[in-house]
């Protein structure tokens, strides 16, 4: 199962330029999921979700679409809304090692 994650325009105004859990992404990210945004991370290759404070992060490889949607944002170009999917279920998502970001 996946959902779908609408990057809108207010998510862009609000995003910070190079703060992988306050860029435009990760802000609709934790939206959708009902998280606080510091328990999301968005980088140009993976994403990192804590789902809940007794788990370890775990993580997805960032669509292609969110790459350089991030890329070009962190790069000062000018972007747009954009839509794409996740896996709904932390089981989907592959834990990570380190902890944090």
């Amino acid at each position: 199962m996946y959902h779908t994650i609408q990057v809108n325009q207010r998510h862009i105004d609000m995003g910070k330029r190079h703060e992988c859990s306050r860029c435009p992404v990760a802000l609709a990210i934790a939206e959708r999921f009902g998280l606080p945004a510091e328990r999301v991370a968005v980088k140009p290759l993976f994403i990192d979700v804590l789902w809940d404070e007794a788990d370890r992060w775990r993580f997805v490889d960032a669509p292609l679409s969110v790459s350089a949607f991030v890329r070009g944002y962190d790069n000062g170009v000018r972007v747009a809304p954009f839509a794409f999917q996740l896996p709904a279920h932390a089981s989907q998502w592959e834990p990570t090692y380190k902890q944090g970001f």
